[in-house]
């Protein structure tokens, strides 16, 4: 294991003073013995049946880094009766009987942990199937959201220009016609990706270590020419280990800030976030931030989502691209997307976000499994939810997330205007 290495972080949009430091501690960490116990191995760690097991263990099965910020010393829970999911009701998308919250998130969703944040202050916090608190959970696609806002802040610095093809800050890439074509800013936008093969992203993943320690370079793979010709857009929430080209935004952030993603993340919103456990962030066997490797503990994960509250509300005095933030938030389009079916009319992907349609500005981060985070902009509330439901995805897991929103923000008062 390699020593652990202090790096100092500037806080972004502060003055440029001793005290406007943030101290990173990075900790490299080689795969574990990938597996667990007898019948979980690399092999079938991602499998649906070993998640709740792998998903809060992922540097047991592959490389990670481990950055760690100063604690946070408050304490975020709110005086009087935490919120009972008991009481709550929910009309069970399965069927449409009414039943209790809880009923829904353990039997349909097959929560592990819930967080629930207003005003800042955690009122709800429920843990299933001894899911350690403590312990970051892999978000695999639902890190795509964190890379949309980490490249967005070196837009705003003019490290990274969004008019310009991917293949000007990626000279590595100068030979490929086809991303030639492809601007920074239509990529991070996220409206189309591209249609590959089985064969194509069973080479990818194996280059990036996901189903071997035999893997190679991630980025060796995707400087194949031959693997991006022919490939038509398509829309749809991404698989579980996310797509090819969010590979391309992590070696973006890299090339075009002289850091990786996860030391970005730690040095700007990990240390904004005062978090209360490290993260990790997997790589592939070359050292490569992958694209789908963010983990952060259920606590930690409402954080991030209260980091999105706070940055709207202090507009340009955020570390976070005010830009990006009312982009999220703006009101929702009318036009159906098939792929979020579930979710009210109108939602549509924005930057690997989802803003949820309807009346109000909600955004969600939807990982696979169940996994989301949920940011009401107008309610100052935040949900954050760890599972392992057997579907990476579907209209109905979809519809029972949003009816679990939905009972939850029903529950508590509206602000005041």
């Amino acid at each position: 294991m390699k020593p652990i290495v202090i790096v100092a972080a500037l806080l972004l949009g502060a003055p440029l003073a001793a005290n406007a430091m943030e101290r990173c501690e990075v900790r490299h960490m080689p795969a574990g013995k990938r597996q667990i116990g007898t019948w979980i191995s690399a092999d079938n760690w991602l499998a649906p049946g070993s998640l709740r097991s792998t998903l809060s263990a992922p540097e047991v099965f592959m490389p990670a880094t481990r950055f760690e910020v100063e604690r946070s010393n408050e304490r975020s829970r709110a005086p009087g009766p935490p919120l009972d999911i008991e009481r709550l009701t929910v009309s069970d998308p399965v069927d449409g009987t009414r039943r209790d919250l809880g009923f829904l998130l353990a039997a349909r969703l097959n929560a592990d942990a819930l967080v629930v944040l207003k005003n800042g202050q955690r009122i709800g916090e429920r843990y299933w199937h001894g899911t350690p608190a403590e312990a970051p959970r892999l978000l695999l696609s639902g890190t795509r959201p964190v890379l949309s806002l980490l490249a967005a802040t070196a837009m705003t610095q003019g490290k990274l220009a969004g008019d310009k093809a991917i293949t000007r800050q990626i000279p590595a890439l100068a030979d490929h016609l086809v991303l030639r074509k492809l601007s920074v800013r239509r990529l991070l936008e996220g409206d189309d990706a591209y249609g590959w093969a089985a064969a194509d992203l069973d080479a990818w993943q194996t280059a990036g270590g996901w189903r071997t320690a035999k893997g190679g370079d991630v980025r060796g793979w995707l400087l194949q020419h031959d693997a991006w010709s022919g490939l038509a857009p398509v829309r749809g929430l991404p698989p579980a280990s996310g797509r090819p080209e969010d590979e391309l935004i992590a070696w973006l952030i890299a090339e075009s800030t002289g850091k990786s993603p996860g030391r970005l993340f730690c040095e700007t919103l990990l240390a904004a976030m005062k978090p209360e456990h490290p993260a990790l962030w997997l790589t592939d066997p070359a050292g490569n931030d992958l694209a789908a490797g963010l983990a952060l503990t259920p606590r930690d994960q409402a954080r991030l989502g209260q980091l999105l509250l706070d940055a709207r509300a202090s507009g340009k005095r955020s570390r976070l691209p005010d830009w990006l933030i009312e982009a999220l938030a703006a009101p929702a389009g009318s036009a159906a997307q098939p792929e979020l079916a579930g979710l009210p009319g109108g939602s549509e992907m924005r930057y690997g976000f989802v803003r949820i349609g309807g009346r109000g500005s909600r955004i969600a981060l939807i990982g696979p499994y169940g996994n989301s985070l949920y940011v009401d902009f107008d309610r100052q509330l935040v949900i954050a939810l760890a599972a392992s439901h057997p579907e990476s995805g579907s209209p109905l897991l979809l519809a029972s997330l949003q009816e679990a929103w939905r009972a939850i923000t029903a529950a508590l008062p509206a602000e005041r205007r």
